[in-house]
């Protein structure tokens, strides 16, 4: 076919519209420009591949809105070429699409277009379109090279994103380990919940890689004191408690003097050879718990972390490394946090615990102070009794015991477990051990001591005690409670000036000492107080039977004859009366010695002013 110019002005102008109605969204113009019965396009990408008009227009007609508007062909270069009866229209072109309110490049395009002849005129039976391989350059059928370093770069990115995916899943599995730490920590109330988290701290290193590991530590300081508590765990001994000096062996004044130092303090050391013996002798000689395993082993590696009054760390059959160092140092973080937390708590609990026990105190020493007579003093202590088991102190009896005799008796007033309080009853202090102890302690300036007592020999102390007057009422008293007498007991006892407390447990309360002391001072004021009132009844006492004496003297001075002596009987019994005396009458008799004879003056209740004689 001959290719004339109004042929090439036809095809040309059903070839623009067939384009402008594309990128208007013209698609019932675009769809009229297709034959219906053959109609194959292939589009720039792998999904845009039609043989019939229908898929075309419909695919077409949902996607219109992606370019209508924002597309556009530019330096657009077109040939028509005669193939038999059709015409075949290439096109070259620059594709752009308009984004962020501004035109771009999007590469260039190639399109293939053939026209064929129909009844209605010109029809599009095929078009194709595409765009040249960016990546192969001038001279090159294919960029090979270009592709494979394309895939490298791709597979470098696959691994960049798979490091990235695995450090996220570590990360995330370090924070699952951390805050299951920190939430067991945050539920510390008391010292041995670091047992605790010691645990829980071996469970999730162990879970994190720790291969290395033989146990988790966590250690305890107090102001004043020769040692710190040391709380680990292991699979293989559990969980245990030690009390470890700071002397004795280089490693631990080396670990004391490290830790010690400041918050950021941090301990790193290894044990082997010759000192590896000797930290095991070490251990066993401050009664550890036995570790078969360091026996088996060369080295043992420390790793320890400052928390304040506390450390947290580890040791291994092997150095670690850097990274689970880090790792261990962000778990000491959590528990430092945690460990302020608990320490504020019960710093706040042991002020409230200052509280009770000033509270207390000051209950006895008011009883004390309000005492009006020395009998009041077996009421105090019932109220000693009380209050000492209001705070929670596990004691069964207590009392005080007051020196006399030149110290080799004493007095005792003692509050049995029914509340109780016992007649005072006299104890010899060279009889019976338990009291010969009482003597020793007071002579060599003991302030405090406890003696724990079981078996035949508190069995023996008890059926001594039971020989003295007044105390079977305590024994009394313990059987009317359910109690049968103990087979045990811990005495503790506080020496003061003219004698002691004695404060009597079913167990060891070293965490009661203190308090048992304070006590102890106290008591000593009540005593003070009692002998002052003591001396003061003794001195009114004194006053009371002068002034009384002083009546009758000078009644009997104002007598001027010998019927007048009734009038001194009379005022001998009142007075008498007033001093307590409990009788029914006062005589006075007089005896004549020359005659034998007696008289006889009677006053009282039965008899009133009379006089009687005698013949003797």
């Amino acid at each position: 076919m001959k290719l004339s110019k109004k042929l090439e002005a036809t095809i040309l102008k059903a070839y623009h519209t067939f384009w402008d109605s594309y990128f208007n969204g013209d698609m019932k113009t675009f769809a009229s420009l297709l034959d219906d019965d053959e109609c194959h396009i292939i589009g720039s990408t792998k999904h845009d591949v039609f043989n019939n008009k229908k898929d075309a227009v419909k695919f077409y007609a949902s996607t219109a809105e992606q370019i209508t508007g924002k597309a556009d062909s530019r330096n657009r270069k077109i040939t028509l070429l005669p193939y038999d009866k059709n015409i075949m229209v290439e096109e070259l072109s620059d594709f752009y699409f308009f984004a962020d309110d501004e035109w771009h490049f999007y590469g260039h395009a190639r399109l293939s277009t053939l026209f064929s002849k129909k009844e209605d005129g010109w029809k599009i039976i095929y078009q194709h379109g595409s765009m040249p391989d960016t990546k192969a350059e001038k001279g090159q059928q294919l960029a090979a090279e270009e592709i494979a370093e394309e895939n490298r770069q791709l597979r470098d990115a696959v691994k960049r994103r798979t490091v990235e995916l695995e450090e996220k899943n570590r990360e995330l599995e370090i924070e699952t380990s951390l805050e299951k730490v920190r939430a067991v920590a945050m539920g510390m109330h008391q010292p041995d919940d670091m047992l605790a988290v010691s645990k829980v701290l071996y469970h999730e290193l162990v879970s994190l890689g720790f291969d290395e590991l033989r146990n988790t530590l966590i250690q305890s300081f107090a102001d004043g004191e020769k040692y710190f508590t040391d709380y680990d765990y292991s699979e293989a001994t559990g969980g245990n408690t030690s009390k470890i000096p700071y002397t004795g062996h280089p490693a631990v004044e080396k670990f004391v003097k490290k830790i010690r130092k400041s918050d950021e303090g941090f301990f790193d050391h290894t044990i082997k050879g010759k000192e590896l013996k000797d930290w095991i002798a070490f251990r066993k000689a401050n009664n550890e718990i036995d570790d078969p395993r360091l026996d088996k082993i060369k080295s043992l590696h420390y790793y320890n972390y400052s928390a304040g009054s506390s450390a947290i760390g580890i040791s291994t059959y092997s150095a670690i490394s850097d990274e689970k160092l880090q790792l261990l140092k962000r778990f000491k973080n959590v528990f430092q946090l945690a460990w302020q937390r608990y320490t504020d708590i019960t710093l706040a609990e042991a002020q409230a615990r200052e509280a009770e026990i000033e509270l207390a105190l000051e209950r006895v020493r008011a009883r004390t102070m309000a005492m009006q007579k020395s009998d009041e003093l077996a009421e105090a202590a019932k109220l000693l009794l009380q209050l000492v088991q209001a705070l929670g102190l596990p004691v069964l009896s207590c009392g005080y015991n007051i020196w006399q005799s030149g110290e080799t008796v004493c007095t005792g007033w003692m509050s049995d477990s029914s509340g109780s309080i016992s007649p005072p009853f006299r104890i010899p202090l060279t009889e019976s051990p338990t009291f010969i102890r009482f003597r020793e302690s007071k002579q060599n300036g003991e302030h405090f001591y406890t003696e724990e007592v079981s078996g035949e020999a508190l069995a023996a102390n008890y059926r001594y005690m039971l020989s003295l007057p007044n105390f079977q009422r305590i024994a009394e008293g313990f059987q009317k409670a359910g109690f049968a007498l103990p087979t045990y007991q811990v005495n503790h006892v506080v020496n003061f000036s003219h004698g002691n407390l004695i404060f009597i447990t079913n167990q060891p309360a070293p965490a009661a000492w203190d308090i048992f002391k304070r006590f102890g001072k106290v008591f000593e004021q009540t005593y003070t107080r009692f002998l002052d009132l003591q001396k003061a009844e003794a001195q009114a006492r004194e006053a009371t039977i002068e002034a009384a004496l002083e009546r009758v003297r000078s009644r009997s001075m104002a007598m001027h004859n010998s019927d007048e002596v009734m009038d001194v009987a009379v005022p001998v019994y009142e007075q008498l009366q007033k001093l307590d005396f409990k009788f029914g009458a006062a005589t006075i008799i007089i005896m004549d010695e020359k005659t034998g004879n007696m008289e006889h003056w009677l006053a009282g209740f039965l008899q009133k002013n009379h006089v009687e004689s005698y013949q003797v």
